[in-house]
């Protein structure tokens, strides 16, 4: 008996074997919605008044567990940065200026800014995507950061950006993800399907009074501070949430574990 090749088989076996487990596990986690409901869902929605395109109603997902966060305004490492003084803090936002002469630079220049700037009030920048810089009626440039743990946004952490031709400017409210680790390993569902959320949307007074709507855009991922309503937090649990927008310029946010609507 060749015992290399007995080895070999062995080793290339239990190799087999993890990759199986692994991948068995992955799909045990991620869970689906026939075709057939997503075009009823469609139906339904087309005859109250709501349109919407079957492709962006998004057949699987996949549970994801809460996650903490810090406002950054409240925490240390803001309070001891070095342009802190320069924040007007109201609540959970905050409003920032000062003087600079980056306008004239290049959108990868002014963006730099921009990062260095946060970074120097004590944000971790590793969470942030920067939208890109376009300019308003009255010539100022304009721009977003928003942030992102994996691909999952949490929706009320954003910055607006305004350079002019001799300051800089943020507004927004900034909720720091504690954790990178955001998919539950749980085997069985505990996420409403966003079918279920559409339906719902029939008997949303706020959508009622819009019809007809066409909903635009259908996104899975976190809020935070908001869904606890106004007032100071430091820590807080970002929850898993639908966000869903019409072609009105409205948005709807739903409690992706239990599908209540936040108000």
């Amino acid at each position: 008996m060749n015992l290399g090749r007995v080895k070999s088989f062995l080793i290339f076996l239990f190799l087999f074997i993890n990759i199986y487990l692994v991948i068995s596990l992955f799909m045990s986690m991620r869970f689906t919605v026939d075709k057939k409901t997503v075009q009823t869902t469609v139906s339904v929605l087309e005859k109250n008044g709501i349109s919407v395109d079957e492709s962006i109603i998004a057949r699987s997902l996949i549970n994801l567990k809460n996650i903490d966060t810090n406002n950054i305004i409240y925490t240390s490492k803001f309070k001891k940065s070095k342009y802190a003084d320069l924040y007007e803090i109201k609540n959970d936002n905050f409003v920032f200026r000062k003087k600079s002469s980056v306008y004239s630079e290049s959108d990868n220049r002014i963006k730099d800014e921009v990062k260095k700037i946060l970074e120097k009030s004590g944000f971790e920048t590793k969470y942030m995507k920067f939208g890109n810089i376009c300019e308003d009626s009255q010539k100022n440039k304009r721009m977003s950061v928003r942030c992102f743990v994996g691909k999952y946004e949490i929706f009320d952490s954003s910055i607006r950006v305004c350079v002019s031709k001799d300051s800089i400017s943020f507004a927004g409210s900034w909720y720091e993800p504690l954790s990178s680790d955001v998919k539950s390993k749980s085997r069985s569902r505990d996420t409403v399907y966003v079918t279920s959320v559409l339906i719902n949307l029939i008997e949303n007074s706020k959508a009622k009074e819009e019809l007809p709507i066409e909903i635009t855009d259908i996104d899975y991922g976190y809020l935070a501070g908001t869904s606890y309503g106004e007032g100071a937090h430091v820590t807080t649990a970002a929850l898993p949430y639908y966000r869903i927008k019409d072609n009105k310029n409205n948005v709807y946010y739903y409690d992706a574990k239990n599908g209540s609507y936040l108000k």
